[in-house]
């Protein structure tokens, strides 16, 4: 396979079934999910050699192969899946189709530039705090974060099991459907009615955000959906939560790991490392505690039939260049993570649908429905994709 985009980690040509719904479709498998007879890095050259020999494949890549799926290849992440970029120390970083001297967005980085340059028609990736939503956003691609726990983890690297979770990132919405067709468990469809637009996140969203809100919600309108203003709950709170859970989690998770080896972390995820190991008892039992309160507060908000519309990025990628400054890399973050929040506390699908900017930019939005609505959501952007690409006027 060639792969001009810094994307692919190792190739591989794996096919169980050649009948099935996914049949003649490649695959790539983000590299926190266990190929058999491949290592799982988790974007770190030494926890391959820590974790030992894959002997199975992960729950997901066992179902896709299933269906007839033929495996090409893992693809690169951020390292440990803990990071917005994409920009990988030890692996580099792939190469945004849209634009190369921008970042891919991440942690599901390899997976989005993947099927953005047509690599492979199904890219498995996670979604922890954001990590296929921002990098499909960034890439230009399609992507489903699925309601906590419907997607079998089993055989993935875990970063934070509560947020955990697993799902793809497309290039087209039919691949997305048929791919997460074959993990989804079976879910009445139901037709969505209401769209949620929140009023107080204006102050995320560059100017070319807005009108990539406003443009998908037209197609929204044109599809007979209803509009109806609404306040979020705290978005700043929200990601303070999640910061707190995640830190904990994540120690949590790779703590025997870094115990038993001299593990040296990337500056990024090594300062991210630095600041969950200060949080206290007391801290993280409140940030429990406040999720309960905020992922009630959300659920109450999405009855039935109502989809939420959140952008998935405050604007276009920005670049290699600009994230090299703490003040502009800081910012991004931030208001990346107040938009992410909301369905990873709460637990709940996100589908990640590409917008265009004239000058071949995307910024992605993302369509929030309440939990178990995931199929539905599938469907909603099979019938998105019917008008082609959507662009700013």
């Amino acid at each position: 396979m060639s792969d001009n985009y810094q994307a692919v980690s190792n190739c591989a040509d794996i096919q169980t079934s050649k009948t099935g719904p996914l049949a003649g479709l490649r695959l790539l498998v983000k590299e926190m999910l266990d190929v058999r007879g491949l290592p799982t890095t988790a974007g770190h050259p030494s926890y391959a050699a820590w974790r030992g020999e894959v002997e199975a494949h992960a729950a997901p890549v066992a179902r896709l192969l299933k269906a007839g799926a033929r495996l090409v290849g893992k693809t690169h992440t951020h390292e440990l899946a803990w990071g917005l970029t994409g920009i990988n120390p030890y692996y580099g970083t792939p190469l945004n189709p849209l634009d190369p001297a921008r970042i891919p967005g991440g942690s599901s980085s390899g997976s989005a530039v993947a099927a953005a340059a047509g690599l492979a028609e199904l890219a498995l990736g996670t979604d922890t705090a954001g990590s296929i939503r921002l990098p499909a956003s960034l890439c230009g691609v399609w992507g489903l974060r699925p309601t906590w726990g419907l997607v079998d983890g089993q055989g993935a690297v875990p970063l934070a099991p509560s947020l955990d979770t697993i799902g793809l990132l497309c290039a087209e919405a039919g691949f997305l459907a048929l791919g997460m067709g074959a993990l989804l468990p079976r879910q009445k469809t139901r037709e969505f009615k209401t769209v949620l637009l929140p009023m107080n996140d204006g102050d995320l969203l560059s100017h070319e955000a807005q009108a990539a809100r406003l443009r998908l919600l037209t197609v929204l309108q044109g599809l007979g959906l209803e509009v109806q203003a609404l306040t979020m709950p705290d978005m700043a709170w929200a990601a303070e939560i999640m910061r707190v859970i995640q830190g904990a989690e994540v120690l949590n998770s790779h703590q025997r790991w870094w115990s038993e080896q001299d593990v040296r972390l990337g500056e990024d995820v090594a300062g991210l490392r630095a600041l969950a190991s200060k949080f206290t008892v007391p801290q993280i039992g409140a940030a429990i505690s406040n999720r309960h309160a905020y992922t009630r507060q959300l659920r109450a908000m999405l009855p039935e039939g109502a989809l939420l519309l959140l952008a998935s990025a405050p604007n276009v990628a920005p670049t290699l260049l600009e994230m090299q400054h703490p003040d502009t890399a800081l910012d991004f973050r931030r208001k990346v993570l107040r938009l992410v929040a909301p369905a990873s506390l709460a637990g709940l699908p996100a589908l990640a649908c590409p917008v265009f900017l004239k000058n071949g930019l995307s910024i992605g939005m993302q369509l929030m429905a309440g939990a178990g609505q995931d199929r539905s959501l599938l469907k909603l952007a099979l019938a998105i994709a019917q008008s082609g690409r959507i662009y700013v006027d």
